[in-house]
């Protein structure tokens, strides 16, 4: 028998504080990317040690482990983009959705590609001086095959964005290539809820389907199972919402999830090749799968578990802080590489030139000196994002 729903509109506001971290982790990674690239090109010369070779290589990379954020963030989106479906099983509602996510999404992101074209337009992106100093691929890489243009400004913000898949060094923001993953991972749930509340299916009908559905994405992307963990967020939606009780079996395993969560979503290409990380080379070696993307797609779902379960890490994540951080988790996301790319990257060239300091004071006084730049940035794209928010539930 089929529990009573919640109300449509009630919020899981400790799953805000989630995204607002891994926002955070995002943006503290490519940063990370800009200026410490040594980390993942052995190639390439260290520059803090401790940082690169220490921190990176332990669990508290997952701090700053922006795959692993990303996959978070995938996880919930399939989540929070279902369950006020699976509360009220409304078919027409959820058809109403595919214009409202991209109405939603849209106009912050697309901002950041004006701004972008602006920068680029007027010889204000100093990727590539800074890149020169810090021997940095990523800064190198973004930007450089944009054809700034007006005109291609405005097919990338309105439509490039979302329905076609940009490489990272054609995008005016290189971080929007994610939103293709995002807006087709929401269709695909969307036309998956719509055939399973016309068909009135029960809770193990939609069970059963729902594992199909990650198969076939499993199949239709097997390097990056970006989209199948969509399915996962949404099926954890559904047990959520139509089986709680399952919910709290799950918690009795809480602290196995987080510490689960926090080894997945740590491995990387500085830990994996050897030490206790070198079993997920080995083990998804062996399954032919991918041995990164596989764990930061498993510790994210470990995470969001973890975070349904675990009361204190609720609490944390409902506290005025990490709420903030959720509130401006989707404006901080959409803005910091135009930053890094611009106001960061200039004022690490001028400190390197003036040389005051080392190389690493350099870095943390061109970060420091570029917040106030960011939050004024994520402010105004706050205000538009609340915007869209507005526009898309009249839709």
């Amino acid at each position: 028998m089929e529990e009573k729903p919640l109300p449509e509109s009630a919020r899981i506001n400790y799953l805000d504080g989630l995204r607002g971290i891994a926002s955070v982790g995002v943006f503290l990674w490519h940063n990370f990317l800009a200026f410490f690239p040594g980390a993942v090109d052995p190639s390439l010369p260290l520059r803090a040690a401790w940082l690169e070779r220490w921190i990176y290589c332990s669990p508290l990379a997952v701090f700053f482990a922006g795959d692993f954020n990303v996959y978070i963030f995938f996880v919930l989106s399939g989540f929070v983009i279902s369950i006020s479906f699976f509360r009220n099983k409304n078919a027409d509602k959820v058809k109403k959705s595919y214009l409202r996510r991209y109405v939603r999404l849209m106009p912050p992101a697309a901002a950041t590609v004006f701004v972008a074209y602006f920068l680029l337009a007027n010889h204000l992106m100093f990727n590539n001086q800074a890149g020169a100093i810090a021997n940095s691929w990523w800064l190198h890489l973004n930007w450089s095959a944009v054809n700034v243009s007006f005109l291609n400004a405005a097919w990338t913000a309105f439509y490039g964005i979302w329905f076609v898949g940009l490489s990272p060094q054609a995008h005016f923001n290189s971080n929007l290539g994610t939103l293709f993953i995002e807006i087709l991972g929401s269709y695909m749930i969307f036309s998956y809820l719509t055939v399973a509340f016309t068909m009135q299916w029960e809770f193990r009908a939609r069970m059963a389907a729902s594992s199909a559905m990650v198969l076939f994405a499993l199949l239709l992307e097997p390097g990056e199972p970006h989209f199948a963990i969509f399915f996962v967020g949404m099926i954890i939606a559904d047990i959520f919402v139509s089986r709680p009780h399952y919910i709290s079996k799950l918690g009795k395993l809480s602290y196995l999830w987080l510490v689960a969560g926090v080894i997945f979503g740590s491995a990387n290409i500085g830990n994996i090749p050897a030490g206790p990380y070198h079993v997920f080379s080995v083990v998804f070696g062996f399954l032919h799968l991918h041995p990164l993307t596989y764990p930061w797609a498993m510790g994210a779902i470990f995470m969001i578990l973890a975070a349904l379960t675990l009361p204190w890490l609720q609490r944390l994540f409902q506290t005025r802080p990490f709420q903030i951080m959720g509130d401006y988790s989707f404006s901080l996301y959409v803005a910091h590489t135009v930053v890094i790319g611009s106001f960061t990257s200039w004022a690490f060239v001028e400190l390197s030139h003036w040389g005051y300091f080392d190389y690493t004071g350099n870095v943390l006084v061109a970060f420091l000196a570029a917040l106030p730049v960011l939050a004024v940035f994520v402010y105004v794209l706050r205000k538009i994002d609340d915007a869209s928010v507005t526009l898309s539930r009249r839709l």
